[in-house]
Formats: C-alpha cells, sequence, structure tokens
C-alpha cells in the first residue's frame, strides 16, 4: 500500500498532462492488481464472494474474546481496503463508474462496529491498544470527504468522541 499511495502522489505532482494521464492509468492498474488479490484473500477466509454492504464476520461469533480476534485479522482487510479503494476512486475521478464494493465508506462503517466491540470491557487493554490506530484512520479518512454527508458527518462526531474517551481515560494495571 506505501507504494500506490507514493504513485498517487506522483501522479498529482507530475504537470505534464500526458505522463500524467500515463501515470494514472499505471496507478489505476496497480490499483486493480491489488484488488484482484485481496478478493481472492477475501473468498478464501470469509467463503464469500464479496464484501458487501452487509456482511460483518465479527457478528457471527459470539463471544468477545473470538470476536476480538476475528477483528484483528479482519480490521487488516477493512483497513487495506479503504486505503485501496481512496486511492482506486482519487485516481479514477469522480465520473468514474466502480463497483460499491470500492466505496471506502463501507470499510470505514466495518471498523467502526470493529472499534465498538474492542472498546467492549471485555476486550481489556488490547482491545483499547487495538482500537486506536482503527480509530486515527477512520478519523482521516472520514475528514477527507468532502462534503461531508450527514451520516459521515455523524461518524466523524462519534470516532472523536471514542478517541477523546480514550485520551481521558488512564490506563490501569490488569493485576
Amino acid at each position: 500500500m506505501p507504494r500506490l499511495l507514493e504513485d498517487l502522489d506522483s501522479m498529482q505532482a507530475c504537470k505534464p498532462a500526458n505522463k500524467q494521464a500515463e501515470l494514472r492509468q499505471n496507478l489505476i492498474q496497480s490499483c486493480w492488481n491489488h484488488d484482484k488479490r485481496l478478493m481472492l484473500w477475501f473468498r478464501l477466509v470469509c467463503g464469500e464472494e464479496n464484501p458487501g454492504r452487509h456482511h460483518s464476520p465479527i457478528t457471527n461469533e459470539k463471544d468477545t474474546v473470538t470476536r476480538v480476534a476475528v477483528i484483528h485479522g479482519m480490521s487488516l482487510f477493512w483497513t487495506t481496503c479503504l486505503i485501496l479503494y481512496s486511492t482506486l476512486r482519487t485516481a479514477s475521478g469522480s465520473e468514474a463508474e466502480l463497483p460499491d464494493r470500492t466505496s471506502p465508506v463501507h470499510y470505514v462503517c466495518q471498523l467502526a462496529e470493529a472499534i465498538s466491540i474492542l472498546l467492549q470491557p471485555r476486550a481489556g487493554l488490547y482491545g483499547k491498544q487495538s482500537a486506536v490506530l482503527l480509530l486515527e484512520l477512520a478519523i482521516e479518512y472520514t475528514m477527507s470527504i468532502n462534503p461531508l454527508s450527514y451520516e459521515t458527518d455523524g461518524l466523524l462526531k462519534t470516532f472523536r468522541s471514542l478517541k477523546d474517551g480514550l485520551d481521558n481515560e488512564p490506563l490501569k494495571d490488569p493485576s
């Protein structure tokens, strides 16, 4: 993913239009190559074709400890999708018609669900520590949406409130 972001920066900084168009096409192709690998991983791990809007492997688990373990793996997938599809949509432009599964908002919502579970008391200190990075990514992405919709503004306020709660809570010794 770092390489994609470097390529996005290079494309955006490029002045000659024909060179920028070439960099754009290369970046879009690279994004689709990553997409193929991610979707293969998802099919292998989750046994489903598409990480649709309503699918969440978290809700299949009953106890918090198992949910936290599932979140650990899936949060890597969701954050990768968030970065990949944000890059793809930026490179493709707003007029491009892309599959629904490439909507970064879907992955922010999955992260929101994960964060709420990670902050449950049974998730312990590990859950809180794991939630911090997810919160930061969710906040950064949500702040980048222009203009904010009612829903994304609500998400941003919720994320900031959760982060403020974590920042102000003293760490307790687990013993």
